[in-house]
């Protein structure tokens, strides 16, 4: 019961990872532990239901039956408890891996402008290709954007807070990226645009 009770929820999404694999295990085996039990005690005390001491074995089994509903009741409840910590400290760290890969392809884009036509035309190739990698991670961005939709409507608070600023930070560093690689696309096209003009 003390375990079926416990409130702690998880300080992050590893450790909330380690305490819902822990009590999935404690739960499936007190399940099946428990249950075989409840069924042999049950059926002692309708053995003794037949002696002088009947009344007291009926309230005996009423009690362990309704014991063992409680427990059953309290670790559903804990269940979905840490299935709710779990989905909220996953976005956490979802947001955390969606921004940093990010960060590392905004800082990844190359400033080079090219010297000559040719050079430009690869430059403008390798952007195409740069920005066609970024489709996974804009399917992530949006992911993000869903999650936070779905959490932000079950919790309130500082909670909701939490989740919408997260949110907002990925999607801020998003459109950054996104207006950088737009920005680079029209400074190639501009120094395209100016070796072709140069070479008539």
């Amino acid at each position: 019961e003390v375990v079926a009770s416990s409130q702690e929820l998880g300080q992050d999404y590893d450790h909330v990872t380690l305490l819902r694999e822990r009590f999935n295990a404690f739960r499936d085996e007190t399940r099946s532990v428990g249950e075989e039990r409840v069924q042999k005690a049950s059926s002692q005390a309708e053995a003794l239901m037949t002696g002088p001491d009947a009344a007291q074995a009926a309230q005996w089994k009423d009690a362990l039956q309704e014991a063992w509903a409680d427990l059953l009741e309290l670790m559903d409840t804990r269940a979905q408890v840490l299935a709710a910590s779990w989905d909220l400290h996953r976005f956490f760290h979802d947001c955390r891996d969606v921004y940093q890969r990010i960060l590392e392809k905004q800082n990844g884009m190359s400033e080079e402008l090219g010297r000559d036509a040719v050079s430009v035309s690869n430059l403008q190739r390798k952007q195409a290709n740069f920005e066609n990698d970024l489709q996974t991670l804009g399917s992530a961005v949006e992911g993000i954007r869903s999650q936070a939709s779905q959490l932000g409507a079950a919790y309130a608070g500082d909670k909701a807070r939490e989740i919408h600023a997260r949110e907002a930070e990925v999607v801020a560093a998003w459109q950054r990226l996104l207006g950088s690689c737009e920005s680079r696309r029209a400074r190639l096209a501009d120094t395209g645009d100016l070796f072709r003009f140069l070479s008539m």
